[in-house]
């Protein structure tokens, strides 16, 4: 929803017009910011969150609280300690929860703000056990086929491990949350991948957990059979997947990590 202006409110400082990505709010002198009618709004918000006084509005926005950003050491503690659940309780995350992640993921960056992701939650053990089940059977295809891939993947382990009852591909977790797109849009893994970032941060505070699937993600782009497994709207493409739950243990510690490469120039 395009903001509304409300000029009464308004102090001239031009802030708005100074933040907008493409340029359609401008302000010269002291009059109050316009709209140019040839330039698109993306509805970011942008204008929105930088206005002090609400003459920017869109209706629902909620002043952000004094002291609501995070030190550095906090920042780096939630980076640096959260981990990839891979060993999940049986109790499921409550739906507030995982609704609470997704929305989280919602204020991701998208191109143009379009938002294009919608979300499907499969929680029934027997359904998540028939995506494994059917991410199996590719990696058994691929296999046979000689797939450069497989190897890459390990694909004989993990299928050797399903066939003495270990899920290597959903981790027997309560829940797997699906991002997907409209199946014409080209950029919507990449999209994902940044709002299922988002979600990830997000889940740690919440007590809950996750791990990005992807066996099913990279199967559902290479077989019709794990496509179908998934059962998404139709016309969406499957643009991430990750694992849900509560974590079975508590990590303490900051593992090591090597140094990163950086070019400075």
């Amino acid at each position: 929803m395009e903001p509304t202006f409300d000029s009464s409110l308004c102090v001239r400082d031009g802030l708005c017009a100074r933040v907008c990505p493409t340029g359609r709010l401008a302000q010269q002198n002291d009059e109050p910011p316009r709209r140019l009618v040839d330039l698109r709004c993306l509805d970011c918000g942008h204008c929105v969150a930088v206005c002090a006084t609400g003459a920017m509005s869109q209706g629902d926005e909620k002043p952000l609280p004094n002291g609501w950003r995070l030190d550095a050491e906090k920042v780096n503690h939630l980076l640096m300690g959260r981990r990839s659940i891979r060993v999940f309780r049986e109790d499921p995350l409550s739906r507030e929860t995982i609704a609470a992640m997704i929305q989280a993921a919602q204020y991701a960056p998208s191109p143009h703000n379009t938002q294009p992701l919608a979300w499907t939650v499969i929680s029934k053990p027997a359904d998540i056990h028939r995506i494994a089940e059917a991410t199996v059977t590719w990696m058994r295809q691929s296999i046979a086929a000689g797939s450069p891939m497989a190897v890459a993947f390990g694909m004989e382990k993990i299928v050797g491990d399903w066939e003495r009852g270990i899920d290597g591909i959903c981790r027997r977790a309560p829940h797997l949350i699906v991002a997907h797109a409209p199946a014409t849009l080209p950029n919507g893994p990449h999209t994902a991948a940044i709002a299922l970032t988002y979600l990830d941060l997000a889940a740690q505070p919440l007590g809950a957990g996750t791990c990005w699937a992807g066996f099913v993600f990279v199967g559902a782009g290479a077989s019709p059979g794990v496509l179908a497994a998934l059962a998404l709207p139709a016309g969406q493409h499957c643009a991430g997947v990750v694992m849900a739950g509560h974590p079975a243990v508590e990590y303490r510690r900051i593992p090591k990590r090597n140094q990163p490469r950086i070019e400075w120039r």
